[in-house]
């Protein structure tokens, strides 16, 4: 009975699936931090079945609530472990946007 009420509970729910190599793999090879950001830069392009992403820092920084220092380092870190690839280019607006692509194929 309770697993009944529990399955149809998680079908109402939208969810994301996300690869296995981001839990089994990354998850003790990078810090904490690190992590956090991985894990919301994979879903944000996972969410939207793309390849890659733009994000801004004040929406990493809000939703992971890591400090902008924290986001930097992290995102610089997962860049030289080759984990991410970040392209930047201004927008019409003459505003900054950063784009990014994941690849969880990549060992550290």
């Amino acid at each position: 009975m309770k697993t009944e009420i529990f399955e149809n509970y998680m079908k109402d729910i939208p969810n994301t699936k996300m690869p296995n190599e981001l839990f089994d793999y990354f998850l003790s090879k990078v810090s904490s931090a690190e992590f956090i950001v991985l894990n919301m830069i994979t879903y944000t392009i996972y969410r939207g079945n793309k390849i890659s992403a733009i994000i801004s820092y004040k929406d990493l920084i809000n939703k992971t609530g890591l400090s902008k220092t924290g986001v930097m380092n992290s995102i610089k870190k997962l860049e030289e472990y080759g984990i991410i690839e970040k392209s930047m280019k201004k927008n019409e607006m003459n505003h900054q946007t950063n784009t990014y692509k994941v690849f969880l194929d990549r060992k550290i």
